[in-house]
């Protein structure tokens, strides 16, 4: 089976240009603002402190239990968990978001825009492209998801049925659940961030390939559909 292009760690970026000279108005100016502010939203969860925090435990768990544990149905968990938040890393959304806050004008250049009826926003193509990577990230933060609640449900059995009599695997389970349970609420709000990107993009992107169609992507995943849904049911390789 071929991959498809949102689940590639390094999707080709568009051999076009990255602007185009569109006519502006009240209602691209609304959908350029909409778009940037859940734009910055994504970035601030992508950057934040706790989540950095939370991926540096992960890191120092798995580094402590690598030879003790590796055959441990947790560690394997543990490994699975951390496989994800890699491969959002080496996707480098957050670069990708700050490029599009570049792209699209502040404030004030959608206030002179409006009056001059022409602005400059990002192609259709980069548009696309975006789309791909919002919609990869939202696949790896599912599976995140996913499998943060399978290592914790294991971890909760083991716990109650096996180990109840030896207090340092208490202890130790303990700080695996509780990082577990941040790492699931943190992934589960970029889940929901990313989703309300999405449709911005969208509709950012019907109103730019409206009046300037260079479509990048010829069998296009970025078409309205029902994102949650999409989500839960296209498989992740």
């Amino acid at each position: 089976m071929a991959e498809e292009p949102w689940n590639r760690v390094n999707i080709a970026f568009p051999g076009a240009v990255s602007c185009v000279r569109v006519h502006f108005n009240s209602t691209t100016d609304a959908s350029v603002k909409s778009l940037l502010v859940e734009n910055g939203k994504v970035l601030q969860l992508l950057r934040s402190e706790i989540l950095q925090t939370e991926v540096r435990v992960l890191y120092e768990l798995l580094y402590i239990l690598n030879n003790s544990y590796r055959g441990n149905k947790t560690f394997k968990g543990l490994k699975q968990v951390e496989q994800c938040i890699n491969r959002l890393k080496n996707m480098k959304l957050d670069v990708a978001l700050q490029d599009l806050t570049e792209l699209c004008p502040n404030r004030i250049q959608r206030g002179l825009s409006i009056t001059a009826g022409v602005c400059e926003l990002p192609s259709q193509p980069m548009l696309e492209w975006l789309c791909l990577k919002v919609l990869g990230a939202a696949k790896l933060m599912s599976c995140t998801l996913n499998r943060c609640s399978r290592t914790f449900s294991d971890l909760c059995f083991r716990l109650t049925k096996q180990q109840m009599k030896w207090e340092e695997f208490i202890i130790l389970n303990m700080v695996i659940t509780s990082l577990l349970s941040r790492l699931w609420v943190i992934s589960r709000g970029i889940l929901v961030s990313l989703s309300s990107l999405y449709q911005q993009l969208l509709e950012l992107l019907r109103q730019v390939a409206d009046a300037q169609p260079m479509p990048f992507l010829t069998a296009s995943p970025c078409q309205q559909i029902c994102f949650s849904s999409w989500v839960l049911l296209m498989p992740y390789y």
